[in-house]
């Protein structure tokens, strides 16, 4: 009787075994033409691919063009050729109706070789699971995604300290010049990606470099970054950064883009928020060094621990900073000051050609900022209608309508007559605040006009409101 072996490609829906299209996987053999055989038949059923573990040699790059699942099982793939990739997974022809979906790539060890190639590379990848994938080497972009949206990047890691099998071959310390990179592709974003516990290490230019809108980072980790290298380059508008470690070396998290939020890191080097930079969030956690520029404006700090005591720099306008103390528990950035000019109008338009006086001061407690402004008029213009004070000089404002009483001191103003109590409310949202008369015959509340006012008439009027976070 006779026995006949049988492979995984003889039984029909098996996974496809590279060692079946002749694969060696002995460290020394070239199996670069055996795998991307074994690749092109798992597409031609959209089947599952399966490396047994062992050390694959190649000599240029491993193209994926169609949706497969690749198991590793933790196999190894040395790329041997200088500027060469290990893995490309590209949709072809680019163009937004040319996405493909559903590629499920896990447990896979690579190694790059010196020079420009990538480990690995998506291209207009769309939908997508990339699971236990770790890179060594000394290349360029450990995991370089381009055009690519809504996929699921967890558990990959680029550096040292990998030891998921015996016998790996590379033995010079991985120092990729990037970790992770995503970035547009002929004008398509790579957008609202997560990326969940992913790990860059010894990275010579950043670990992360974020330039497309709306992606997430959960508990990622970044170390051991050159010295002048970014552990996290946000230039993407709407990032989240949500945990995380940021530590040696390097210049920490930079944010070059509007919109972005951070929250519960542990950053032990600089947090910079740059010029133009508006509506970024930072929430919680411990930062070394919280540095805004100049022209960083409308941004917000809350519940942040410095770590280098009193090291919070504010260049910038408008910048909420409350709730954070350094290491010695002392609360720094909770006071702020100014002052503005208020103007009276009436129908929504200025209605004074001229003033004796304009004053107004305020000053941040927290999320309380309190006001108080002294009006004088000299002359008045022919406008119409309800009559309110303008505060919008103030450096902050309530997100929202609040509708706050102030403090009203007049003087001139036609307060008889009729009148009883002048109520002056303030709309927190708008930074307005709106005149009211209590008609003593009635006790209805109406708006002051412009009828009520004369030249000469002064005012002044006292209040507060609070800071409405997002």
């Amino acid at each position: 009787m006779s026995l006949t072996k049988v492979s995984y490609s003889m039984v029909q829906g098996a996974p496809i075994n590279v060692q079946d299209y002749g694969a060696v996987g002995d460290g020394t053999t070239d199996d670069t033409a055996a795998i991307q055989a074994a690749i092109s038949a798992a597409e031609g059923v959209g089947g599952k691919l399966v490396f047994p573990q062992a050390n694959y040699r190649i000599s240029a790059a491993l193209t994926v063009t169609l949706p497969i699942t690749i198991d590793g099982q933790m196999a190894q793939i040395y790329q041997q050729t200088t500027n060469t990739s290990v893995f490309i997974f590209d949709e072809g022809a680019p163009g937004a109706s040319n996405y493909q979906y559903a590629f499920n790539v896990q447990n896979l060890v690579v190694a790059t070789a010196a020079g420009l190639g990538n480990a690995f590379v998506f291209r207009n990848i769309n939908e997508s699971i990339f699971r236990n994938l770790y890179v060594v080497g000394t290349g360029d972009i450990a995991f370089y995604f381009q055009g690519c949206l809504l996929n699921l990047v967890e558990h990959c890691y680029t550096g040292d300290g990998l030891t998921a099998s015996p016998g790996f071959f590379v033995g010079s310390l991985p120092t990729n010049r990037a970790g992770f990179v995503i970035e547009a592709y002929n004008g398509l974003g790579s957008n609202t990606n997560v990326f969940n516990r992913c790990t860059a290490t010894n990275s010579t230019v950043y670990a992360f470099n974020v330039d497309s809108t709306g992606n997430t980072f959960i508990n990622c980790d970044a170390e051991g970054i050159g010295i002048g290298a970014d552990h996290f380059l946000c230039a993407g508008e709407s990032t989240s950064i949500i945990g995380g470690n940021f530590e040696g070396g390097g210049g920490g998290i930079t944010v070059s883009a509007s919109g972005c939020s951070i929250s519960n890191v542990n950053c032990l080097t600089f947090c910079t928020i740059n010029a133009g930079v508006t509506g970024t969030t930072i929430r919680s956690g411990s930062i070394k060094y919280l540095e805004f520029l100049a022209g960083a404006n409308n941004n917000s700090v809350d519940g942040v621990s410095i770590i280098v005591t009193g090291y919070l720099t504010d260049n910038g306008t408008d910048n909420l900073i409350i709730n954070v103390e350094n290491s010695s528990g002392t609360q720094l950035g909770m006071f702020q000051s100014g002052t503005f000019t208020p103007l009276l109008k009436f129908g929504g338009a200025s209605a004074a050609s001229a003033y004796f006086s304009q004053i107004g001061s305020w000053w941040r407690n927290g999320n309380i900022v309190n006001f108080t402004c002294f009006i004088q008029v000299q002359t008045l213009t022919a406008a119409t209608g309800d009559a309110t004070i303008d505060l919008n000089d103030i450096g902050y404002a309530s997100v929202g309508t609040i509708n706050i009483p102030c403090a009203w001191f007049g003087n001139g103003v036609p307060v008889g007559a009729g009148y009883g109590n002048i109520i002056p409310l303030l709309d927190a949202g708008t930074k307005n605040v709106l005149l009211y008369k209590v008609l003593d015959t009635t006790g209805v509340n109406a708006s002051l006009t412009n009828a009520d006012f004369s030249s000469s008439d002064q005012l002044t009027i006292s209040g507060f409101y609070p800071l409405t976070r997002n």
